[in-house]
């Protein structure tokens, strides 16, 4: 009930959820699920505008793949066309990179995904959203922004590598905030290896701002274990396809768990309404075991990811993927139909192969999407469990081997 009770919470203060988009989803969820992978809904795009970035976080999850790659970036006309094929569904966006404001056409797009009619939100580490550039993307209809603000200004700066950060961040998202208008202000903080013992700090940085929330994000990162497990899953699973590249991060351990559950407690307790004027958010809510298990190098996963039920991740040159965390392409929205590419044969068998391992893959250890699911308190330990739990056979024991012939 506790975790119903923060998706609420969370969705009403962004207000970023398409309603309907949701009860059409919600109506055929089962059958779909039950089905041949197929999906008749779509909630929500999230849309990589870049990879271009001008900071360097140390926590980043594409530092060690795409961040920083050149692409043919999609054309405002091509987002626009985009955006009518998903406004048949209803469906949001969330703009994210990269860093979104490093398109100068960003607030075109914004304008462009308004005029269907669609919600909009937007990721941002702030260095870029000056006061001129802050009045044109709020009057061309931006539903919601999210600020990045790491900790106090050495700690911040240091996690994004690039000295003056925090105050350029912090200033621009002040200004920001107070002449906000329609649009809904939001900071998000990483739970990192550096902040992690001053997490208290940082609503008291932000509570002279008429923000609408303030978050906090678990680091998302994987072990060598699970990246070997899953690539001996994706290969039982999948063994026609190429194996994708998921990358491990030494995100775990290094942490005072103690100070952080007590940090945790004071902002999610009954006097937190009283000193901060916003909500407070932790993605995913976490505390006793369950939060030493998320930084510890042998967390068991389990639940059942709905993302790729539910939503689409298009990368900055059209190409599709059905998940964050580990690239599968099922195609380019610069060559297909959106719809067709929601339901071609390598975004249904995807899904069917998610269900058969169980509802997850070892990938999605930490991943946030998978933790929003409302009824993961249900799910099972996951299929391949036993699969990987086995050695995994030779091709020959040398032991075995005959001596050669003489």
């Amino acid at each position: 009930m506790r975790r119903l009770l923060r998706l609420f919470r969370h969705a009403r203060s962004l207000r970023s959820v398409p309603l309907g988009a949701v009860a059409r989803r919600a109506a055929t969820l089962l059958p779909d699920y039950l089905g041949d992978g197929s999906s008749r809904s779509l909630v929500n795009i999230t849309l990589e505008l870049t990879y271009r970035c001008n900071v360097q976080c140390e926590f980043c999850f594409l530092k060690d793949s795409v961040l920083y790659q050149k692409r043919d970036e999609l054309t405002v006309a091509e987002i626009a066309r985009l955006a009518d094929e998903a406004a048949d569904h209803g469906a949001s966006f969330f703009l994210t990179g990269g860093e979104p404001f490093l398109r100068r056409d960003l607030v075109e797009i914004v304008a462009a995904i308004k005029e269907r009619g669609l919600k909009v939100g937007v990721n941002t580490n702030g260095l870029l959203v000056n006061e001129s550039v802050g009045a044109r993307i709020r009057e061309a209809g931006l539903d919601y922004v999210i600020f990045s603000l790491h900790g106090p200004r050495e700690i911040h700066d240091c996690l994004e590598n690039r000295k003056g950060s925090y105050d350029k961040a912090l200033a621009n998202l002040t200004t920001f905030a107070r002449d906000k208008g329609r649009t809904r202000v939001f900071a998000n903080c990483v739970v990192a290896k550096r902040n992690s013992a001053v997490l208290g700090q940082v609503p008291d940085l932000l509570a002279h701002l008429p923000l609408d929330g303030l978050t906090f994000q678990h680091e998302t990162f994987l072990t060598p274990k699970e990246v070997s497990q899953h690539q001996r899953v994706w290969r039982k699973l999948f063994p026609e396809r190429e194996l994708p590249m998921v990358y491990q991060s030494s995100g775990y351990g290094d942490r005072d768990f103690e100070a952080m559950e007590r940090e945790i407690a004071t902002m999610q307790g009954p006097e937190a309404t009283k000193r901060w004027p916003f909500p407070i958010f932790f993605k995913p809510g976490l505390e006793g075991q369950k939060l030493r298990d998320w930084y510890t190098s042998h967390m068991r996963v389990k639940g059942r990811c709905l993302y790729i039920w539910t939503d689409t991740r298009v990368e900055p040159d059209g190409l599709v993927n059905a998940c964050q965390v580990m690239p599968t392409p099922m195609g380019n929205v610069r060559e297909t139909p959106l719809d067709e590419l929601l339901n071609n044969e390598p975004y249904r068998e995807f899904r069917r192969k998610n269900r058969e391992a169980g509802g997850v893959f070892p990938a999605c250890a930490r991943c946030c999407k998978l933790y929003r699911n409302p009824i993961n308190f249900m799910a099972q330990t996951p299929a391949w469990q036993g699969w990987v739990e086995k050695p995994e056979p030779c091709d020959r024991d040398p032991a075995s081997s005959p001596a050669p012939s003489s």
